[in-house]
């Protein structure tokens, strides 16, 4: 499946940017919809170490009115996958949490999605992106 480079496709998927928040020291939360699901996206700064180098902890927290199955796109570009729960690109690595990974696309043009199993009512996922440079 190729990537679709149409600016809309989100929108006729469903998708609604609903707003942030900012939360203490001014991190803020994002707020939209996919279809039904409430989604709160929110992205922490983790400092490096002097044997890590830092990165984002990526908390999203789903409300969901029934069972519903979501794909949520967690990177785009150039990827290699190095286990069931990790990806890199040129410039990141990813932790994924126990999900069912799609790439879609080829080359330079790769989308990695995660396949969501929603429970109803609330639920959440983590992701790490860790800085290769």
């Amino acid at each position: 499946n190729p990537v679709n480079p149409d600016p809309l496709y989100p929108r006729n998927r469903g998708y609604q940017f609903k707003g942030y928040q900012l939360g203490k020291n001014g991190v803020p939360t994002f707020f939209y919809h996919t279809g039904a699901v409430e989604v709160a996206d929110t992205s922490i700064v983790e400092a490096g170490t002097p044997n890590r180098i830092g990165g984002l902890m990526r908390k999203i927290h789903f409300t969901a009115p029934k069972p519903e199955t979501v794909y949520f796109r967690a990177l785009t570009g150039n990827m290699q996958q190095r286990s069931a729960t990790e990806f890199t690109s040129d410039a990141v690595k990813l932790q994924v949490p126990e999900a069912t990974p799609v790439l879609r696309g080829e080359g330079e043009m790769r989308e990695l999605l995660l396949k969501l199993k929603l429970p109803k009512g609330k639920s959440g996922i983590q992701i790490r992106y860790e800085l290769l440079r």
